[in-house]
């Protein structure tokens, strides 16, 4: 019932209140007309591509640099600015870099940028997020301006998956590089402004400029599009606030499958969690469609695991879940959680779900809470800070939580994720899982160079996670684009890249 009124008062006030809101405005001063204007909802820390690890900064970073290679549409690597490579042996590569590559101030870009970029990133005074692959490196060989050998302490499969990163000049500005745009002007509270480089290498882009405005307010940001202020905005409209945008003439929406991934955490080093039938029970609670059209206004696609059905090693064989209460009730009979009065108000047991304090996220745990309290799990939400909740999940301080892994390309993370020898503070396996096939099986996939028998490993590991449920894998987004109609060839990508940038143009008006 309450699940019916809660619909009810979206379906037929929220729309009042989005006429309300948007219904009088009329468009004001055009975005240039060799501009393109996207509205972002905070700014980059930076746009050195060795320490950009937030998602502004990885995507804006890339517009202006290019690495040796680059992910294609299934997450596979392609040459950017490498002609051709030889694995030598399995610790040993030869790189030969493409001739007539120019970074933005001119400058050519050789085999000497590569090998400063690689060595710059093991830097401790840097303090580079990537340091940790790069520490396997154990020489780099420049054999002539346009070949360098690379040799690894030991076999590692994900290594060149790691050479997407951005080149830089060596010993030169970080923020210049040999991609579709440069910097013109980097105001982190206002936004990043890029200028088109002639230079590139590849079709130049259609647009003189690109321009990333910070507009942290969700209603401003929806207000600046629709009144021609803003020109895109990529996921960075509230799934609530599109029907105020999905019927406007002048707006186009765009959607395609994502890989963000974002699923329930469970503690499983302690009773109850620890049981198998416990954590399928919760599982089969959960009406994951309903909370789909409910919470992300069908803007998502029930996952299976961590990663999605667009990436090369995804493995679609696998056990699923359906909404099942009444089976969700015998498997908690099973573990020994018998109802304690039958249809009375005591529960089988008691969790903490912990939660940021987001109102999506404390919406969508209290709706979790509701699922589950039908089963007899009596749940109470706990929202915290960003900080303290993210610091209480990375020391297992927990007993259900959920988050979102972003931007998952490189199968290895299973390693991170699930092996036992990453729970942290080494790595992110938070929930404490032990299991010795799968640590077996992610050992061997960073070993293993054969990308048919990577993904034989990779899939053997998503068949035994299925069945294990070391955490309760609940959708991945879908990526989406609200631009003006007269913004042309916005093609959008599975990882949500801004590559589509260097590519549209805008139609005169």
């Amino acid at each position: 019932f309450l699940m019916s009124a809660r619909r009810f008062a979206i379906s037929v006030l929220f729309p009042v209140f989005l006429t309300f809101l948007f219904g009088a405005c009329r468009p004001g001063l055009k975005t240039p007309p060799d501009t393109l204007v996207v509205g972002i909802e905070s700014a980059p820390t930076t746009l050195d591509p060795r320490l950009a690890a937030d998602a502004y900064s990885s995507k804006i970073a890339q517009l202006v640099h290019n690495g040796l290679f680059r992910l294609d549409e299934r997450l596979r690597l392609q040459p950017d600015l490498v002609d051709r490579f030889e694995q030598v042996s399995p610790t040993e590569f030869r790189f030969h870099i493409k001739p007539g590559l120019y970074f933005q101030d001119g400058s050519v870009c050789d085999a000497d940028d590569v090998k400063y970029t690689l060595q710059s990133v093991v830097d401790p005074a840097l303090a580079s997020p990537f340091r940790a692959t790069m520490e396997k490196i154990e020489s780099v060989t420049v054999e002539d301006a346009l070949t360098l050998d690379v040799k690894l302490k030991e076999t590692f499969a994900p290594f060149l998956s790691a050479l997407t990163l951005g080149v830089i000049p060596a010993e030169g500005d970080a923020t210049i590089g040999t991609g579709p745009f440069r910097l013109e002007s980097f105001k982190p509270a206002e936004g990043v402004t890029l200028v088109r480089n002639d230079r590139y290498f590849r079709d130049v882009p259609p647009m003189k400029r690109v321009s990333f405005r910070v507009i942290p307010d969700d209603n401003l940001r929806v207000l600046e599009l629709k009144n021609r202020r803003l020109d895109v905005l990529q996921n960075s409209v509230p799934p609530l606030l599109l029907p105020a945008l999905k019927d406007d003439p002048d707006l186009i929406l765009e959607t395609t499958e994502g890989i963000n991934m974002t699923y329930l955490g469970m503690n499983l080093r302690e009773a109850p969690l620890n049981k198998p039938d416990v954590r399928e029970a919760i599982a089969r609670s959960l009406d994951v469609p309903a909370l789909i059209d409910f919470r992300m206004a069908k803007l998502a696609r029930p996952a299976t695991g961590l990663l999605s059905p667009v990436h090369w090693a995804y493995e679609p064989d696998v056990i699923t879940y359906p909404y099942d209460p009444a089976k969700a009730k015998e498997l908690l009979d099973k573990a020994g959680l018998v109802d304690p009065d039958g249809a009375g108000p005591k529960p089988r047991l008691s969790l903490t779900y912990k939660t940021s304090t987001k109102k999506d996220r404390i919406g969508l745990a209290r709706l979790i809470a509701r699922y589950l309290k039908e089963v007899g799990i009596d749940v109470e939400v706990l929202p915290y800070d960003w900080g303290v909740f993210f610091s209480d999940v990375n020391k297992g301080n927990f007993q259900i939580y959920s988050l979102t892994w972003v931007g998952v390309t490189e199968p290895d993370m299973f390693y991170n994720v699930f092996n036992s020898a990453m729970k942290p503070p080494a790595g992110v396996n938070r929930g404490g899982y032990e299991n010795k096939s799968i640590d077996e099986l992610t050992e061997q996939g960073r070993r293993t160079l054969d990308p048919a028998q990577r993904k034989e490993l990779y899939s053997a590991v998503q068949k035994v996670l299925s069945q294990e449920l070391p955490i309760i894998p609940l959708w991945y987004e879908d990526n989406y684009a609200v631009f003006g109609k007269n913004v042309k060839g916005l093609r959008l990508r599975p990882n949500a890249s801004f590559e589509w940038a260097a590519e549209v143009s805008k139609a005169a008006e």
